[in-house]
């Protein structure tokens, strides 16, 4: 079982851009809690659509992308190889935990 300790996530932008972002949130009917939890969750899934989509947004140079390319080839490999689904990992995380308390 999960332990809730709670985390604050802070980053600066302008007033404008937060002013939109509250009011896209409202008209979709988000908060920025669960709009950040989502997204977070999301990237930690290695959900492809959002990767994806962070892929478009950053330019890097064409060998720095082959690499980020080869690596998410590689995890889906390894994650099939060793057929670990999300409790597997999340199982392997509490043994861990339990074993090293002062983590």
């Amino acid at each position: 079982m999960e332990k809730r300790i709670k985390k604050i996530h802070v980053y600066g932008e302008t007033d404008t851009l937060h002013a939109r972002l509250r009011l896209q949130l409202a008209y979709d009917k988000m908060t920025q809690q669960g709009f950040f939890r989502t997204v977070i969750r999301e990237y930690l899934n290695r959900n492809p659509k959002l990767l994806e989509f962070f892929d478009e947004q950053n330019v890097k140079p064409k060998r720095k992308k082959k690499n980020i390319e080869d690596d998410r080839a590689e995890e889906k490999k390894n994650i099939q190889t060793f057929a670990l689904d999300e409790k597997d990992i999340e199982d392997i995380f509490d043994i861990i935990a339990k074993e090293n308390e002062d983590l």
